[in-house]
C-alpha cells in the first residue's frame, strides 16, 4: 500500500468510522526521518487505500487517530501528536483537506497523546508536569473545536501521591468520560481508572486501582468502550512486568463486569482467546 523506504515508520494508528457510518477504515503513520504523518482511507470495498495527506511535517511522536461519531460540524477525522516544537497538536479533516485545530505546550515525561471523540465532544489526553509529579491532563472541545477549547486534568497528584503516566481515555458511552493511567507505586505498579459523567467542568472520580499484577512502569495502558449506547462499560488492558521493564502477558479487566467476559483472561488465562492469525 505504501513504501517509505529507506525511511522507517515510527508509529502507526488504525481506526474505523463506527458506530455511525461504519463503512471505512482509516490509517495514519509517522515517518521517522521526515517527521511527516501520512493518512490513508479505504475505498469502501476494502480492496485499496487512497492517501489524504495532512500538512504535518513536524511530528515527533505520540501519534493518535480518532473518528468523531455522529458529528454535526463536519470535523469527522482527527489526528493528535507531539510536535518537534514541544507542543501537543491536533489537526482535523472535514473531507479531503486538513486544518490545524489547536496547539498546546507539552510537559510530559514521555511522548504520548490519546485522542477520542463523541458527537463533537473531542478530547485529547496527555501527561502534564505538576509541582509534585506527573498528572493526566486533557484538551477538550464540545463543539469539535469550532469556537472553544478547555485545558483541564483528570488526575492531579498532590504531594506524596503517585504520578500518572501515558493516560488513555474514551467518550464512547455518550454519557461522559473515562480514563486510565499507570503509576510507579512500589512492588506492584498500579493501573488506575477515573471517570466523570457528562461534559461539564468539574472534579473526576478518585483513582480506582484495578490491576492484579505488576504493570510495566510507565508503559502504555489501553481503554475501550464495550457497552451499548448509554451503558458505561469499558475494557482495560495492561501488560505485566517480567522484570527489567520487559512486558509479559496482557491482562484484561472491566470497569463494570459483564458476564460474557468471565473467561479468565483478566487473570492471565489465555485459553479462551484465539491465537490464530486473522
Amino acid at each position: 500500500m505504501a513504501d517509505e523506504s529507506p525511511n522507517t515508520i515510527l508509529e502507526i494508528q488504525v481506526t474505523g468510522n463506527a458506530p455511525d457510518n461504519d463503512n471505512r477504515i482509516y490509517m495514519a503513520y509517522l515517518v521517522n526521518e521526515t517527521d511527516t504523518v501520512k493518512f490513508w482511507w479505504d475505498d469502501l470495498t476494502g480492496t485499496s487505500f487512497d492517501p489524504i495527506p495532512p500538512p504535518i511535517t513536524n511530528a515527533l511522536g505520540g501519534l493518535d487517530l480518532a473518528w468523531n461519531p455522529f458529528y454535526g460540524l463536519d470535523h469527522a477525522r482527527w489526528i493528535s501528536y507531539v510536535g518537534t516544537d514541544g507542543n501537543i497538536r491536533l489537526v482535523r479533516s472535514a473531507g479531503s483537506g486538513w486544518e490545524a485545530a489547536i496547539s498546546w505546550p507539552y510537559s510530559g515525561s514521555s511522548t504520548h497523546t490519546a485522542l477520542n471523540a463523541w458527537s463533537n465532544h473531542v478530547y485529547c489526553a496527555f501527561e502534564c508536569s505538576t509541582g509534585s509529579g506527573i498528572g493526566a491532563c486533557y484538551l477538550a472541545s464540545d463543539d469539535a473545536g469550532a469556537t472553544t477549547w478547555l485545558h483541564d486534568d483528570a488526575y492531579w497528584p498532590a504531594a506524596g501521591e503517585p504520578s500518572a503516566f501515558r493516560p488513555d481515555l474514551s467518550l464512547r458511552s455518550g454519557m461522559g468520560r473515562a480514563a486510565v493511567f499507570s503509576s510507579e507505586t512500589g512492588t506492584v505498579d498500579d493501573v488506575s481508572y477515573v471517570t466523570r459523567g457528562g461534559w461539564t467542568v468539574g472534579a473526576w472520580s478518585d483513582p480506582a486501582w484495578y490491576n492484579t499484577y505488576d504493570h510495566v512502569s510507565g508503559d502504555e495502558t489501553y481503554l475501550e468502550w464495550l457497552g451499548t449506547f448509554g451503558v458505561s462499560t469499558y475494557g482495560m488492558l495492561y501488560f505485566d512486568d517480567l522484570g527489567g521493564g520487559s512486558p509479559g502477558s496482557p491482562y484484561f479487566d472491566l470497569m463494570h463486569p459483564r458476564a460474557f467476559f468471565a473467561d479468565g483472561f483478566e487473570s492471565g488465562n489465555l485459553g479462551g482467546w484465539t491465537t490464530a492469525a486473522p
